[in-house]
């Protein structure tokens, strides 16, 4: 605009140039106005992402909570199954031939696998209020 002016040879006086740097300012405004909407974008995408991080360790902590508990009762049921493959291989004892064997022996393997997984269910549930 003042260039095209300039080459013609038409010098503008001081005055004049007051028209550009209204223009300037408009820029550097429109400048600003960029800038602090790119920084509150910013903000509010680390915000989300902060929120993101959040749900995600929730979530593995409720999956570390479900396997804590897969673990317990597999312990319980370990523990009957090892009674039960004790008495199930095939050695010689006293135990055929009473009549009270298997009641006592399946009474004890129940018990002991209750136990087991009450006491490990007592220590997650202490752990879990710590």
């Amino acid at each position: 605009m003042y260039l095209s002016d300039k080459k013609k040879g038409i010098i503008k006086e001081e005055p004049d140039h007051e028209e550009l740097e209204v223009l300037l300012e408009s820029f550097s405004k429109q400048v600003e106005e960029i800038v602090n909407e790119s920084e509150t974008t910013m903000a509010n995408i680390s915000s989300t992402q902060e929120i993101v991080e959040l749900i995600l360790d929730a979530n593995r902590n409720n999956l570390l909570a479900l396997d804590l508990k897969v673990s317990i009762a597999t312990m319980g049921l370990g523990a009957g199954a090892l009674f039960a493959g004790l008495f199930g291989m095939n050695l010689r004892n006293e135990m055929e031939e009473s009549v009270l064997a298997f009641g006592t022996a399946s009474s004890i393997a129940v018990g002991l696998a209750i136990v087991l997984a009450w006491a490990d269910w007592i220590e997650y549930v202490v752990l879990g209020s710590a």
